[in-house]
């Protein structure tokens, strides 16, 4: 996968987050496919598409 860029959130809206940027649209979605409902230390991984339109409340 070719990552280009990550970043953790780090302050107590964004903590437990992590944003991750890849090279192209394919390594995206293959991470997507393959990390979504994974399991690390007993928490589930949710895989999302950046969407800037799109609000998180």
């Amino acid at each position: 996968m070719g990552l280009s860029d990550k970043s953790e959130g780090t302050n107590d809206t964004t903590k437990g987050t992590a944003f991750v940027v890849f090279d192209d649209k394919e390594d995206a979605a293959n991470a997507l496919e393959k990390l979504s409902g994974f399991q690390v230390s007993g928490r589930y991984i949710t895989v999302l598409f950046f969407n800037p339109r799109q609000r998180i409340k």
